[in-house]
């Protein structure tokens, strides 16, 4: 009895959905039709698990009638299992790859161009399902789509709103364009002034990396924090073992220290006890005068 009454939610019920869902269905929008079966929920939700602890090994009526995908979700048969995992493998590794937010549109051309040889032809509107009801793949507010595990997806902390700022600009800066960038994109009430977020970018050493005055990358792009020009004028210096020009000095500063170019040529008159000035413009070591 039990059996038939499955076969028949299947049938009547379940199986619309799926076709309607390009073969693949969320336990939600199953549960959807079940419910109404009944005349309330308080009814439906205890029927629903009785038949799942007495006839069916806990297992739901979802798992049992539909062939199980992913997490709360669920296909018609084996081929939409297959076409749907290979859209899904696709668009995440596309996703790792990138390592930032993308339109629909995007994901589902990356996904059609990753189609194999022989595979079953795929409509873009089936594709765009598939990523739309996928747990491991997020859309925000803005209707673009992230991996699920990045939590700036939907942030909900000024850590992860500054996170996602920096991902949308896509290289290190300011505490002031991150801190607009935060307020166009999240419309906090009151805005969020620009010192409050250079507090949280100086606080979290781990995500944020210093690069100069002002000016912050994420951690998880690579970089190393910007040595202070003081530093890394003693180690041109050092590597070098001999003096050299202000000029050819401050092109080395520069290549990894944002500063101003009068900056080395300052903080070199200003530690006599580091440097000294051999002639005009030519600068070594105070150690190699000693």
């Amino acid at each position: 009895m039990v059996r038939r009454f499955l076969d028949q939610l299947y049938r009547k019920h379940f199986l619309p959905i799926l076709s309607k869902g390009y073969g693949i269905t969320t336990e939600d929008e199953l549960r959807t039709a079940f419910l109404p079966l009944f005349a309330s929920p308080q009814e439906a939700v205890p029927v629903e698990r009785l038949i799942s602890k007495a006839f069916l090994n806990e297992r739901s009526i979802y798992d049992e009638c539909c062939l199980k995908t992913d997490d709360g979700l669920f296909a018609v048969n084996e081929e939409a299992r297959r076409v749907y995992l290979s859209v899904v493998n696709a668009v995440e590794s596309y996703l790792r790859r990138t390592q930032k937010p993308t339109t629909l549109s995007k994901l589902v051309a990356v996904a059609l161009k990753a189609r194999k040889a022989g595979s079953p032809r795929m409509s873009p509107e089936t594709v765009a399902r598939y990523i739309r009801v996928a747990p491991k793949i997020l859309t925000d507010q803005h209707g673009v789509f992230g991996l699920a595990r990045w939590r700036y997806m939907r942030p909900k902390t000024l850590r992860d709103m500054i996170v996602r700022a920096l991902v949308e600009i896509g290289k290190p800066a300011h505490f002031t364009q991150i801190a607009m960038r935060v307020n166009e994109r999240f419309s906090p009430s009151p805005p969020l002034n620009a010192r409050n977020v250079h507090a949280r970018l100086i606080y979290d050493q781990e995500t944020f990396v210093w690069q100069s005055s002002g000016v912050y990358g994420l951690s998880a792009w690579g970089l190393k924090r910007a040595p202070y020009v003081k530093d890394r004028l003693l180690q041109v210096l050092t590597l070098a073992r001999q003096p050299m020009s202000l000029d050819q000095i401050a092109s080395k500063v520069l290549e990894t220290c944002r500063c101003n170019e009068q900056t080395p040529g300052a903080i070199l008159d200003a530690n006599p006890a580091l440097f000294v000035r051999l002639d005009k413009g030519v600068y070594g070591l105070r150690e190699w005068a000693s």
